[in-house]
C-alpha cells in the first residue's frame, strides 16, 4: 500500500520555530519543535509518495491521525459521503424553537 499526503493537511510554523500540523478532515492536531518536524517533514510534503511499514511507529502514527492516507482512498467523495448522510440520514433529528412575542 502507497501512502501520500492527505490534502487536507495544514502546517503553520510560529516565531519560536514550532510548527503546528494539523487536518481539517479528521480534527488531528499536533505540535512540534524543529527537531520533531525536521524528522516527519519528507513524510508530508505534496507529491511525496511512501510505502506502507507497520514496524515504523511515525508512518503508523501519522496514517492513524489522518495525516497520510492511502493513494486509493478519495477524501473528497468520502467527505461528500458523510455530508449526505448527515443531511440525509435518519439517524439524527434536528429541532428548531422558534420563540414568539405575544405583547
Amino acid at each position: 500500500m502507497t501512502l501520500v499526503p492527505s490534502k487536507y493537511n495544514l502546517l503553520n510554523e510560529n516565531e519560536s520555530g514550532q510548527v503546528t500540523i494539523s487536518n481539517t478532515r479528521t480534527g488531528a492536531c499536533m505540535r512540534l519543535d524543529e527537531h520533531a518536524y525536521a524528522e516527519i517533514a519528507g513524510y508530508l510534503v505534496d507529491g511525496t509518495t511512501c510505502s506502507e511499514d507497520p514496524t515504523n511507529p511515525i508512518l503508523v502514527f501519522l496514517q492513524a491521525n489522518g495525516f497520510l492516507v492511502d493513494t486509493t482512498f478519495d477524501e473528497l467523495s468520502f467527505l461528500k459521503l458523510l455530508h449526505r448522510t448527515s443531511r440525509y440520514g435518519s439517524h439524527h433529528l434536528g429541532l428548531t424553537i422558534v420563540l414568539t412575542l405575544k405583547v
